[in-house]
């Protein structure tokens, strides 16, 4: 599912690797979107923390970003919802 516009549309995974070949524009919006990051960061995180608790060893993740205005949003999302990172 992927916030377009206000509204909530459900993709399938092919219909949605289509779209995000032919619409650039589209996609950079997705990817911008809160209700996008914000899944894949809990997932990074999770799997973060596990690889920390299951070795002991103080793990850290990289996290790429589309431009500087998308560093600063994913910069956020990880501040407020990870504050213990």
């Amino acid at each position: 599912m992927i916030e377009e516009s206000g509204r909530v549309v459900e993709y399938d995974p092919e219909e949605f690797i289509l779209k995000a070949q032919t619409d650039r524009q589209w996609f950079r919006q997705i990817l911008f979107a809160d209700s996008f990051s914000l899944p894949v960061l809990e997932m990074a995180v999770q799997v973060l923390l596990s690889k920390r608790s299951a070795t002991g060893q103080p793990h850290a993740m990289l996290v790429r970003a589309l431009n500087i205005p998308h560093v600063h949003r994913v910069a956020k999302l990880l501040e407020d919802n990870f504050p213990m990172l």
